[in-house]
């Protein structure tokens, strides 16, 4: 997980966390070279896409300026979120499916999902 905070005057704070515990703390983020982002993101907007464009992070940005709320996977970014949207996307990515939708679930997909060989962190 990936935290963001303003800190007064200085660049934003970013602290990486696992399991519930801070790993490292005033890390850099790579930063997207996609084109198409509109010039009205930041850093912070460059820094979030960036950082799920170079690992499996998924990683909610807030605006400083507007408070509009983000999410980035996989190099795409999702804008304009309220907090119940951003909920049903966050618990649909960490929250694993129930046992009863396991089981439409074909045995290689399963595989896949369990980090198997042909796993490159893609999604289907």
């Amino acid at each position: 997980m990936e935290l963001l905070c303003p800190a007064g005057n200085l660049p934003a704070l970013k602290a990486a966390i696992e399991n519930g515990r801070i790993k490292a703390a005033g890390c850099v983020l790579p930063l997207s070279n996609n084109l198409e982002m509109g010039k009205d993101m930041g850093t912070r907007h460059r820094a979030g896409l960036g950082m799920s464009e170079n690992s499996d992070a998924i990683v909610v940005i807030v605006s400083e300026e507007t408070g509009i709320i983000s999410m980035a996977k996989n190099g795409v970014l999702i804008r304009r979120l309220d907090r119940q949207n951003l909920f049903n996307l966050l618990q649909e990515e960490i929250v694993p499916p129930a046992e009863d939708e396991e089981a439409d679930i074909s045995p290689l997909q399963k595989l896949l999902r369990k980090g198997g060989a042909l796993n490159h962190g893609k999604p289907e």
